[in-house]
C-alpha cells in the first residue's frame, strides 16, 4: 500500500471522529433519559485531542451514573472497546 492509502484512511478516521464528537452530547442525553434503575454509562476516551474529555467529565460531574476513564495513549477501536467492557459493573451490557 502506498501513502495515498494511509492518507485516505487518516481522512476517513478524522471524519468519523468528528461525527462522533458532534453527536456526543445528544448520545449521552439519550442514554441518561433512560429510566432503568441500574443504568451505568461507561465512557473510555481513547486519548482524544478534541473536546471529548471535557464533555464526558462534565456529564460525570452532573450525573453519578456516568463513569469516565481516559487512556494515556490511543489503544485503537478494539482495545478501547475491550477496556470499556472490562470497566462495566453490571450483569447486562448494551454497547452503543
Amino acid at each position: 500500500t502506498g501513502g495515498g492509502d494511509f492518507d485516505s484512511f487518516a481522512q476517513r478516521e478524522a471524519a468519523r471522529q468528528l461525527e462522533a464528537f458532534r453527536f456526543l452530547r445528544e448520545q449521552l442525553d439519550s442514554l441518561l433519559a433512560q429510566d432503568h434503575p441500574n443504568l451505568e454509562v461507561v465512557a473510555v476516551d481513547d486519548a482524544s485531542a478534541d473536546g471529548t474529555p471535557a464533555i464526558l467529565e462534565g456529564y460525570a460531574a452532573r450525573d453519578p451514573r456516568v463513569r469516565v476513564f481516559r487512556n494515556a495513549a490511543n489503544l485503537g477501536f478494539r482495545r478501547n472497546f475491550q477496556e470499556a467492557i472490562g470497566r462495566c459493573r453490571g450483569d447486562f451490557i448494551a454497547p452503543c
